[in-house]
C-alpha cells in the first residue's frame, strides 16, 4: 500500500499539507486497528511525491493524497477521499483478510492493474 503526500506535477490536483496530515494520522489508526485484531498489518510505504516524480507518473497518480492498495504485483485499488480509520481499517482487511466487502467498494470491478516497473539510475541517491 502506497501513500502519496504532494506534487507539483501538472495534472495532478496537489494536495494540501493538512489533507496529507490528516490521511497519514488516520491510516496510522488504522494499521493500530489491524494489530489490536491480532492480524499482521498490510506493509505502508510513504512517498514524497515532489521527489518521486517518476514513481508518481508510472503509478499514474492522478490526486493527492492518495492510497494504492496493492498485492502479489497489482494494483487492487485507488481511494482518493480521506477516509477514517474505521474504513480504511475495513478495506484493509476486505481486501488483504477476506473480510466482508463494503458497500462503498460495490462500485469497484475487479481492477487489478499490474504495478509498473521503472528503471532506478544508479547515480540517484
Amino acid at each position: 500500500m502506497l501513500k502519496f503526500k504532494s506534487s507539483t506535477d501538472h495534472k495532478v490536483k496537489p494536495a494540501r499539507p493538512l489533507e496529507n496530515e490528516r490521511m497519514r494520522d488516520e491510516l496510522e489508526k488504522a494499521v493500530n486497528i489491524i494489530w489490536n485484531c491480532r492480524q499482521p498489518s498490510p506493509r505502508c510505504v510513504a512517498i514524497e511525491a515532489v521527489v518521486e516524480l517518476d514513481l508518481v507518473y508510472a503509478l499514474q497518480v492522478s490526486v493527492f493524497p492518495e492510497l494504492i492498495f496493492t498485492k502479489a504485483g497489482k494494483i487492487l485499488y485507488r481511494e482518493k477521499a480521506i477516509q477514517t480509520a474505521d474504513e480504511l481499517s475495513k478495506i484493509m482487511a476486505f481486501f488483504y483478510y477476506r473480510a466482508a466487502k463494503l458497500r462503498s467498494l460495490n462500485t469497484i470491478g475487479k481492477s487489478e492493474e499490474p504495478i509498473p516497473t521503472i528503471s532506478i539510475n544508479s547515480k540517484q541517491c
